[in-house]
This record gives C-alpha cells, structure tokens and sequence, in this order.
C-alpha cells in the first residue's frame, strides 16, 4: 500500500522524528493519521514488549507510568502487592530538540488526552513522557510570554492538565502506589510549580494555573496526607535559596511548625520551590500592581490560605502582608455593580485571608469576618437577583462550615453561636425573604430553607407570620415552613397551627395549597398536630380529596408515635363517628388501616390487640349495623335508581362503602382468628341478598365476600345458610358472581359430605383438581335450576361447565370403568328427559344443548370404528377448502373441496388418491385448531371434520384451511370396531331409547334448533317420511331431508313431494339438500327405465332462482348445484332447459342481479359447455335472442342515487359480456351479418 506524502509531512511536524518508523506506522494504520499516531506512541514490536491487563503495552523491567482504575464508585483495586503500582505502562520517548522546534509537542498531547480521559486511565510520571515534556514546553513558552498564542498549549492547560493532577493528588488509589510512582508525582508537582512560577511574570493572571496552585499545595489533598510525615531537608534548600535569591532564609521549613503537627515535608518542598523560582517576588508585584483586581487577589492569596501552616513568617511580612491588606480595604469599598457580578471571587479572597491571618496576625480574623458578614448582608439586601443569589450561595457556606465539625472546616467558620447571634440581630431571614417577588425561583426558595433550618429553634413569630402570609403568594414557600415545623418552639409552633386552622376554616378546605397546609401540619410532629388534624377533617363542606389527604396525614402520624392510648383514643373515635353517622366511609378506612399497622410488629401481639379492640368496642357488630343502615339509607333516597355509583354525601359512592366494610370485618375475622355468629351473617344476608331493598351492587359485593370469608364461617352456619338460603334463592337474583359463590359453597359442603374431593394447587402441580366420587351431590337440583332457568348467559354457561363437570368430565375413573359407565351415562340421560318433559321451550334448548355437549365429551376417547354411522356423516355438511402441503413425498401444496360432514377416514382416502399413496392408512394430517397443532390419525376416522375442530372461518369463508400431510413408511394400525363398546356409548344408548326420536322431532316441528345438532351425533332416524302437515320451513324438513341421504331407495317415493314444496319458503340449507338429494338419485338410477317427476326442472329451476339475493356461502353452493343439477338431468337437452317457462327472468336474476360471482360464473360456464356441444345448433341463436332481451343496467351521470344503483348492477355484467363474446364467436357468418344488419338498424332508428 501506497503512504500519503501530506500524512507524513502531518506527522513529523507533530515531533516524530524517524520519517521511516512514520511510513512504517502509516502503511499498518491504511493511512488513518489517528491509527498511526497511536502505533508510533504504543510501539508495540512482540519481541520487545508484552501487554498489561488494561490494554496497553508494557516493559516489565522498567516501570514508569502510574495507570489505576478511574475513581468512580464502584471501581477500586484490591488485593496483590499494597505497595505495587496497579499497571505499569511503556515509556514514550519524545525527543526534546524536535518538540521544542515545533513549538508545542502536538503528539504528546494526543498521547495525555487519550490516556486521561478514559475509563481506566493511566498518567505517565516520568520526566522524558507526554506530561512532562507538556508542561516543560509551556513553560518555555511562559518564559517568552508566547504561551496564551499557542492554541494546544491552551487545550493542554484548561483541558489536560487539571485532569491529571486532579486524579494523581487526589485518586483513593494514592495509598496503592509503590514508591517510584509517588516520586514521580511529586517532580512532575515541581515542574508544574515552575510553569506557574514562569506564567506569574507577565499578565494577565492565570486563573487555571492558579486554581492549580491551590490544588498543588493543599494539605487535605489525598497525596499531601500520604505523605504528611516526611521533612524537608533545610540545608539543601539554604544552598538552592542562596543560588537563585543570594539569601539563606526559608521560606517554608518544616522545623518553624508546632512539635504536635505533620511536618508536611513536601509541601514545604514545594514552597521553597515556588520561592526559588521566584514565584512569590513576581506574585507580590502582580497584587500590588494598580489594575489588580479582587479575584487577581483571590487567585494569588488563596492557595497560600490553604497552606499557611506551613508558611514562614518571613515570608508573609515580606510577601503577603501587604496584599491581604489591600484585600480587605478593596473588600470594604465593593459598590453594587461589582457584588452582582457572578464571577466575583470576593469571598474566596476573604477566605484566604482569613486563613492567613489565622496563623499570622489572629487580631486581625474579627475584620474578616466582619468584612464577609457585611457583604453578605449588603447582597442579601440587594434588589438584584444574581447579587441576592451570591449572598445566600455564601451564607449557605457560612451555615455548613459552622455545623461541621472537622478541624479544616472549622477554621474557615466563624463559629455558630457568633453567625447565629449575628443572623438574628441583622433579621437575615427577612432580608432573604425580600419583597418576595423572586422566591418562585427554587435555588432562591431552597437557599431560605437553609436558612430557616439553621435557625431552628430561635425562629421568632414575627418570621413564621411573615413566612406564611409570603406562602400564599409563593407557594414554594411553604417546604420551608414544613422543614422548620418540627425544630419550632411550643410557643411559635402553636401560633403557626392557629394560622393553618384559620386559613383552613376560612377556605373549607378548597385553596389552592391544601395539600401543603396538610402537610405542614403533618411535619410538625407533635401531639397537638394530630387533634388539628382530627378537627380539619370535621370541618363541614370538605371534599374527597381534602379529607382523605388529612386523615392519610393524620395516621401518618399516629403511626410514628406507636403510642396505644393514642392509638385507642382515635380508634374510640372512629367508632363514634359511625355509629354517629358521621364521616362513615373516612372513619372506617382510618380504621381499616390502624388495624392493619398492627402487622408490623409481632403476630401474636396483633392478634391480642385486634382481639382486645373487637371486644371493648364490638367492632364486627358496629360494621354490620352501618351497613344495613347505610343500605336502608341509600334505598330510601334513591329507590329503585340506586346503583353502584349512587352517593348519599357526593364523595363516596354506594360500592365504596360496602366493599370497604366487608373487607374491614373480612380482615378482624381473619387475623383476630374468630367466627362469625349466624345472627350476624343471616342479618347481612337478608340486607344485601334476599331483602326488597338490595341491588345487584349489594349481592356481588356479598358473594365476594362469601367466597373469601367461607372459613371464617362456623361449619353449622355455613350448611344452613347454603342448605335454607342459598337454595331457595330466586334464580333472577343469582348474577355471574353469586354462581361462583354458590359453585364455591357446593364444591365445599360436598366435599365435607364425602361426596367429591378437592386437591389444590400446590408448587409442583399448579392445577386444582375437582374428584366427584359419589354422584348424589347435595344441590346438583338447584344447579340444574340456574342452568335452566336463568337469564343471564353468563351463569348459563357456568352452570352448563358446572354440569358436565358432576355428571362426567370430574367423575371418579371409579365410575367411568366397565358397565358402571352404562348406568353414568343412563343416570345422565334420564336426568335429561326428566327436564325435557317439566321444562318449557328455552329449558329445552337448554337440556338439549347440554345433551350435544355432554355426547361430544364422552365419546370424543373412542377410538374404534362405528358400525352404526353418525347421522351428520351421511349427508354433505357446510363447504370449505383445504390447503394441504407434503413433504413425503415432496410436492406442491395443493387446495381439497371438502364439507365439515366428511368423516376423517374419508379425508384420508382422498388425500391417499391425491398423493398416490397405496395405503390410506399411511396418511396423517397435521392441523393447527385453536392455536395448537393436532395430528390426526387412524383413531380419529369415524369422527366427522367439524368434530375435530375443522370448520371454515365465518369471517373468511372461501379462505382454505392449512393442513400438512405426513406419510408413514409403514401403514397405522386400523382400528376394529368394537360392537359391546360402541352399544355403551351413550349416542347409540339415546339413539335406541324409544323416547328419543319421538321427542327429537317434536322439538324440531316446534322450531327447536338444538334437537337438530343432537340429531346429528346419533344415528340416522329409521323413519324419515315427509309429512303432509309439514310446513316447508319447519327444521323437521331439513332433518327429513337430511335422512334421504342415507336412505337413497327413498327418493323416489317422495320425489312428487320435493316438486310440491315452494322454493321460496325453502331455507337455503334445504335447497341445499333438494340438489344434493336430487343430484344423488338421478345419478344412481338407470336413465332408461327411470320416470321424472312432473315439472322436475321447472322446480329445480325456481328453486336456483330464489336464491338471487343470497350472500351465504351455504346459499351460493346450493345455487351451484341446483344449476348443474337441471343441466344434467337425463332426457333433458339444454335446449329444452332454455325453452322453460321463466328462464329468461331466471337469467336476468342469476346473471346479472346476482351479487355472488360463483353463481353467476357457474351459469356462464354450464352455458358455454352446452353450446360447444355439436347436438345443440339451434342453442346458439336462442341463447342470442333471450340474452339481447335482457334489460340491462345503463349509467347514469347525473343522478347520484339512481347512478349508485345502476354501477353495482354493472359490476356484475361481466359473465354477461364474456358470455356474449363466446356466443358470437361461436356463431356462423350468416348469422354474425344478420346481428350486425339488425344492429345497425336498432341504432338508425335510435338516431
């Protein structure tokens, strides 16, 4: 690969010198200048170097870069060696002469930033790397003044390095470094103490240099307490002083100090540095210089404040003297332009040389701190919000430093009893406060809360009043009130409290900052709090909201006392308030939940004391009565029109009340471990059940209750309620809800009878199981009752679960084995006729209904063939579509006509022909039903497709069925009918029973569909003759019709009787069966001795024309066959078909009127077909004649109705036309010229 020339001219202006290493690094990196800059800094030859676990490449013999984790909270570096530096990087080598050719070393700021700023970082220390060789260039650089026109420079020292002595001074990993990394760190502080040293020689100051210098010789620093112990050597720096200032004295030695301090040796080194470079000459010029301003002698005095323990006296007679005084008389004369200044270092200059003065001139500290209280104050007063916001930002400063007890803040504190004494004298909290017009600005709002909380205790009333009437216009005011709330004296609390009341009975509760009144009277924390909580929730006219936010306030409260006198004086009370009437709802939802905190602590402490309240106060007893009150109550306000949401005092709606009473005597049962007394159940019983008065609100809430309250019932009470209430309930009264408590009380007293058995769920078996092991079961008659009788479908649907459930699904194996199953199944279908013959027509759908269900349950495990067909496998059920694929043997997925009736076995033998299969036994399907694939086999061929859950989807019913055909390589084993086992099973045991077909056929001559789905899974009736009364809709034609199918010797005997019935009264699930049964006997008759019946076609004809208007599927194929059924009748050329009497009305309604496009399609087809015949000539032109007759549609352009009409019409005229075209095609010349001639003479006539 080619290197870019520019790339490399790039790279050694950055201080690269070895062009052929920048060619080498630029060909690895494909000339990406950032790719090669790193492989020049990380050389990474394998036989010089290895890599360290963060990454970066290593030479283990020569440690020389202090690399630790980034200090976050969750990163520290534990174990190993404590002394071991925890990475140790390669050195970078720059050569000096080049970088400092080129100005500022570019290269090795790239190096920095890419190692400093990163998660795991790593800061080389040595003096030849990229933090060294930095600082040395901008030192040169400060030493010709040129350092602020060097743009990297500038990066480097706003951006780098403040990182990496940040990191390196004050890292918690400072204590985990060996020893050449802490003496790394401290030359590269000398280096960085000379390039501060250089930059003080010319202005302007330096402030990040300088803010640098403060961090460099601060104590508390991690890496200055490190190494706090260590001295400086005197001598030495004599020696060095004595060379660079031609004077022996110290500027900082650690033998000046207190024999009880740290000598903080290197500090002291640094000092001495900063001296010899003469550091502290050129800072004393720069802040004696006129234009020095207040944060030049913030920046130069500060740092010098942090570290004055360690300063000579010498040096600040000599040095600094003079600029603190200068400091406080420039303090002293700020005018209000200069204090709303943000940047303003004013009390960072007051707190150095306050620091200073400290350890030099200790008289002096009153006028710093009365210079800082002074400018505090003068902001504070201040109409300007940025000067107002510098004070509080100070004072918050102040407040902290006072409370903190360490001993480096104590020495920048004034003290707290001193700035408490002052706050109060000079009304600091009122000068915070203002006019008030800034307190909506939450720093400002949070500033006055720090010092509301300061003040505490010594807050006097005339601030609390003026504090509260500013809340109302400044709403934020009002945390700072709570938070002084609980540190106020008796005194001044009361007198807040008195202002909350007032407000609230003046308001009722309804200003803007209730909810803050509320919860200023909560943070108090005292016990006169909770009786004014208590009378601002008495207080007449409150709302919802208002009252529950108070009492929630209150037991807020009451449970942070967890004092029992209080806890029963307010138990006392709610109990009066509803026996009174009064804030019922509220006072038993306080109670609810002060029962309920007595969970918190032992079990059997909460038991005793629920125990104990229920007793002294008759607590179950007071519920119980305030509801059939509140009941009583609600019934007599509204009448009939009560309902769940109804409300007697607007906030608590009637289902409130009663659910959260129950709930409340649910819970004292449960946990008090106590019973219910019959009296007191029978009485709720009669208010929310059985009474006059109650609603369905009242009976669900009551059955729910049942349910979960069922074993805090005695057994005695339970038996009785369910046996002399339950059961003579009236069923009108039952909803969805109480059939699942009465489902619950049976399963449950039966079960205590021995007659079933209930298994739980249970960690491993998460299903509950339900046994019935005798089937006598105590209220099975009232359970046939709801099912019979009730209005509701959704009880109907429980019940008939419920049902199946006792009779078979639930019952024992016991019972189901052998001849027992003969008399489970007789036991069931003499039940069934016993509720046949009493119940009246919806009973008997009813009975019916569950009889369908009940034979398709039981004989969905047989698994033998049937001798006895079932009846809806002998005539075509509805028409549908499967879409079947293959993979053994691979083809492609083709569509099967099929009907729901078509048994399994049948499906298997087409599917057999289709796929060339030699076996139907080889074939299976796999089908998708529900949602979950089935696949069927050989124990599912005398099941019809509808029975395994194959039907057509009614909102797409042309769309095809997926199913997938699998080949087995040997054939399944067939399965042998079984003629004992099929004579138990119960279709064939209702289907020889002599009341059944009889009674079936009544209920079809009364219209009762059911009878006919019942019909339809036993075998084919014996007698199917058509009566003479039989009208032609009656359901008993279908079924007649339906039994020809399988009788086909009984066609002719009633085929006069077809032709007799009129089509226009015929369903079209019966045309449907005419064509079918029709179709059927002519094709299996002998054309030549067979006699049709008068006007056959005529009829058959009629019958396709009735069903114009059809959009059913079911009509659309019995159209479809009635046509190809008269087309096809023997004897009958189409040309006699055509010639009928009405077919060309019947044209017009099929083929053009028509909204199906099957019908009309299947009339254009059987047309075509007839004319392409060669016996037909004279077809042609008949056809011709009777389709020009047709008035056909014609659009209208102006009309929108009548246009809408006709386009529909026109939509359909498509079979019409194609039909036409065929027709001409089809034609002779001569008579194509004879259309064409009488064509044009239609239209000059026209003209």
């Amino acid at each position: 690969m080619e290197v870019n020339e520019s790339l490399v001219s790039t790279l050694l202006s950055m201080g690269f010198p070895d062009e052929g290493d920048i060619r080498e690094a630029l060909r690895i990196a494909k000339n990406d200048v950032s790719e090669a800059i790193s492989v020049l800094v990380n050389d990474t030859r394998p036989a010089e170097n290895v890599k360290n676990s963060t990454g970066f490449p290593c030479d283990l013999s020569s440690p020389s870069m202090a690399v630790v984790p980034m200090v976050t909270s969750t990163t520290a570096v534990d174990g190993g060696d404590p002394g071991a530096s925890p990475c140790v990087g390669e050195e970078m080598h720059i050569d000096e002469p080049a970088a400092a050719a080129a100005g500022f070393p570019l290269a090795a700021l790239l190096e920095l930033e890419g190692r400093t700023f990163t998660e795991k970082w790593s800061i080389p220390f040595k003096q030849h790397e990229s933090l060294c060789v930095c600082m040395q260039a901008c030192t040169r650089l400060a030493r010709d003044q040129l350092l602020e026109a060097e743009e990297n420079a500038t990066r480097f020292i706003n951006r780098a390095l403040p990182e990496c002595f940040q990191k390196l001074l004050n890292s918690s990993q400072v204590n985990t470094w060996m020893h050449d990394i802490q003496e790394g760190i401290f030359d590269m502080l000398n280096f960085l103490i000379e390039l501060i040293a250089e930059r003080l020689g010319y202005t302007p100051m330096c402030c990040q240099l300088m803010e640098l210098l403060a961090l460099a010789l601060n104590p508390q620093t991690e890496y200055h307490k490190r190494h706090k112990a260590k001295k400086t050597d005197k001598n030495f720096w004599k020696d060095k002083l004595r060379e660079s200032l031609n004077s022996e004295r110290l500027f900082s030695s650690s033998s000046n100090l207190n024999l009880h301090r740290d000598p903080y040796g290197y500090l002291c080194h640094l000092i001495n540095k900063f001296a010899s470079c003469k550091g502290f000459e050129r800072l004393r010029n720069l802040c004696s210089a006129p234009d020095a301003t207040v944060n030049d002698l913030a920046y130069a005095l500060f740092p010098f404040g942090l570290c004055a323990e360690q300063v000579s006296t010498d040096t600040f007679q000599d040095y600094l003297k003079a600029a603190c005084e200068r400091a406080l008389t420039m303090c002293t004369n700020l005018g209000k332009d200069d204090l709303k200044r943000r940047d303003l270092r004013v009390f960072q200059l007051l707190s150095g040389v306050r620091l200073l003065y400290l350890r030099f001139r200790d008289k002096e500290v009153s006028a710093c701190d009365q210079a800082r209280t002074n400018l505090v104050q003068a902001m504070l007063g201040s109409g300007r919000f940025n000067s107002r916001m510098n004070g509080l930002k100070e004072l918050g400063c102040m407040m902290a430093t006072a409370k903190d007890p360490s001993s480096a803040k104590k020495r920048q504190s004034i003290g707290l009893e001193p700035l408490l004494q002052w706050m109060q004298e000079k009304e600091v909290l009122s000068l915070a406060l203002g006019d008030g017009h800034s307190l909506d600005n939450m720093q400002m709002c949070d500033g006055v809360k720090e010092i509301v909380e300061f003040i505490g205790a010594k807050l006097s009333v005339s601030d609390v009043t003026k504090l509260w009437h500013m809340a109302h216009s400044s709403p934020a005011l009002f945390p700072v009130l709570a938070a002084a709330a609980s540190r106020l004296p008796e005194d001044t609390l009361g007198h807040l409290l008195q202002l909350v009341q007032a407000d609230w009975k003046a308001a009722k509760g309804r200003s803007d900052n209730w909810s803050k009144l509320v919860e200023l009277v909560g943070l108090a924390a005292k016990e006169k709090a909770l009786q004014i909580l208590w009378e601002m929730a008495h207080e007449s006219g409150l709302g919802r909201q208002q009252i529950d936010c108070v009492l929630q306030q209150h037991l807020a409260l009451l449970k942070d006392y967890a004092k029992d006198n209080l806890r029963r004086q307010y138990l006392t009370k709610c109990v009066a308030n509803i026996k009174a009437k009064q804030l019922v709802y509220p006072s038993v939802n306080y109670l609810y939940q002060l029962c309920s905190s007595l969970s918190n602590g032992y079990k059997n402490d909460a038991k005793n004391t629920l125990n104990e309240w229920n007793q002294g106060h008759e607590l179950v007893l007071v519920l119980v009565t305030s509801i059939k009150d509140h009941q009583r109550d609600c019934y007599k306000q509204f009448g009939q029109h009560l309902c769940a949401i109804s409300s007697l005092d607007g906030n608590y709606t009637h289902e409130e009340y009663l659910r959260l009473h129950l709930d409340l005597i649910h819970y004292i049962l449960r946990n008090a471990d106590l019973y219910l007394t019959k009296i007191r159940v029978l009485e709720m019983w009669t208010a929310l059940i059985s009474g006059d008065s109650s609603t369905e609100t009242d009976r669900d809430a009551f059955f729910n209750w049942l349910v979960r309250s069922f074993d805090d019932l005695e057994d005695k009470t339970r038996k009785e309620l369910f046996e002399n209430h339950f059961l003579q309930l009236d069923i009108a009264k039952v909803t969805p809800n109480g059939f699942s408590c009465f489902k619950y009380f049976f399963e449950r007293i039966n079960q205590a009878a021995g007659n079933l058995t209930i298994v739980q769920p249970t960690s491993f078996n998460s299903e509950r199981k339900l046994t019935v092991e005798k089937l006598e079961l105590f209220g099975s008659s009232y359970l046939w009752s709801l099912y019979l009788r009730s209005d509701r479908p959704a009880v109907f649907r429980a019940a008939l679960d419920c049902l199946m459930d006792c009779y078979y699904r639930c019952v024992s194996i016991r019972l189901k084995a052998g001849s027992a199953a003969n008399d489970l199944h007789k036991r069931f279908l003499n039940d069934c006729f016993g509720h046949l013959n009493d119940s009246g027509s919806k009973g008997t759908s009813g009975v019916l209904r569950l009889l369908e269900f009940y034979l398709q349950t039981a004989e969905s495990d047989y698994q033998h063939k049937r001798l006895r067909p079932l009846h809806c496998a002998t005539y075509p059920g509805e028409e549908m579509q499967l879409r079947v694929d293959c993979d053994r043997p691979k083809r492609a997925a083709f569509q099967l006509a099929v009907h729901s009736h078509l048994t399994f076995g049948k499906l298997r033998e087409e599917l057999a022909i289709a796929l060339n299969c030699d076996s139907a036994s080889r074939v299976g399907l796999a089908v998708t039903v529900d949602g979950t694939e089935r696949l069927l086999g050989a124990v599912h061929e005398w099941r019809p497709l509808f029975l395994l859950g194959l039907r057509p989807d009614p909102t797409q019913p042309d769309k095809p069925i997926d199913a997938h055909a699998r080949l087995a390589d040997v054939k399944s084993p067939s399965s042998d009918a079984c003629s004992a086992l099929e004579r138990a099973l119960p279709s064939n045991l209702l289907a020889d029973d002599s009341r059944t077909y009889p009674l079936l056929k009544r209920c079809l001559r009364q219209g009762v569909y059911e009878a006919a789905a019942v019909l339809d899974l036993l075998p084919t009736c014996p007698d199917p003759v058509l009566a003479d009364d039989l009208s032609a809709d009656s359901p008993l034609l279908t079924y007649s019709l339906q039994c020809l199918f399988s009788m086909p010797e009984c066609a002719e005997q009633h085929a006069t009787r077809l032709v007799q019935l009129a089509p226009e009264r015929l369903t079209p699930r019966q045309l449907y069966l005419v064509g079918h049964l029709v179709s059927k006997s002519v094709s299996a008759c002998d054309p030549q001795q067979q006699r049709l019946p008068d006007g056959l076609a005529a009829h058959l004809l009629a019958c396709a024309a009735s069903l114009r208007d059809t959009r059913e599927p079911v009509g659309q194929a019995a159209c479809a066959i009635l046509l190809n059924t008269l087309f096809g009748l023997p004897g009958f050329r189409p040309a006699d078909v055509v010639s009928l009497s009405g077919f060309q009305s019947a044209l017009l309604d099929l083929l053009v009127a028509c909204p199906s496009q099957r019908v009309r399609q299947t009339l254009s087809q059987l047309l075509l077909q007839r004319v392409a015949t060669p016996d037909c000539p004279e077809l042609v032109p008949t056809l011709h004649s009777l389709l020009e007759g047709l008035p056909l549609p014609y659009w209208h352009s102006s009309v929108t109705g009548v246009r809408q009409a006709s386009l529909h019409l026109l939509c359909n005229c498509a079979e019409y036309f194609d039909l036409r075209a065929a027709l001409l095609l089809r034609s002779a010349p001569p008579a194509q010229a004879e259309l064409a001639k009488k064509k044009k003479t239609g239209s000059a006539r026209h003209k």
